[in-house]
């Protein structure tokens, strides 16, 4: 089991993220349909002592359908992160481990699209998103491995708005981890 984390050096995973937000207030989250947006996901971690430490990119966004009037209206929205984070892995069998800690993002950047018109957010419209990070990693050799995780946002995503008309990120990930 101490070979599962013997690797040393850094290794570099990317993949995909599942996005897709939950709304505070559930009279909102039942008016509108949300759906998965897929994004990028690229980081650098190391082991620090008895944790995965690293930094990525991270893009976050949602989906979105509401009917105003029998008029459906769709919408997307992508959320550009530098984010940080520490997991704490734990070993279930030879190459085969869960981890569990803390993400922290900073917004960069973002835009949005409501049936065919674009735009872009402010950096001061969206606050710093953090929350859960969580997932197994399988090495399916001593330099290769997948990484499946769940991302849970304990943050209000958008700046100063009311937190009944607010959201939170969530994603689903699927990476390649490549250990230098």
């Amino acid at each position: 089991v101490t070979g599962l984390f013997a690797q040393g050096g850094i290794t570099i995973v990317g993949g995909l993220n599942m996005g897709n937000i939950k709304y505070n207030d559930s009279d909102v989250a039942d008016l509108v349909d949300i759906s998965i947006k897929m994004g990028l996901s690229v980081s650098a971690e190391n082991m620090v002592g008895p944790l995965k430490v690293g930094g990525a990119f991270v893009q976050r966004g949602t989906k979105s359908s509401i009917e105003i009037a029998g008029v459906k209206v769709e919408g997307s929205n992508t959320y550009n992160y530098l984010s940080g984070y520490a997991l704490y892995p734990y070993a279930i069998q030879e190459g085969l481990s869960a981890f569990g800690g803390l993400q922290t993002g900073f917004f960069l950047s973002g835009s949005g699209e409501i049936e065919g018109e674009s735009y872009d957010f402010d950096s001061d419209d969206i606050g710093l998103d953090y929350g859960l990070l969580l997932g197994v990693d399988y090495m399916l050799n001593t330099n290769m491995g997948i990484r499946a995780s769940y991302y849970l946002g304990l943050a209000d995503v958008i700046k100063d708005a009311d937190s009944d008309l607010n959201l939170k990120n969530r994603g689903i990930g699927i990476s390649l981890l490549y250990s230098l």
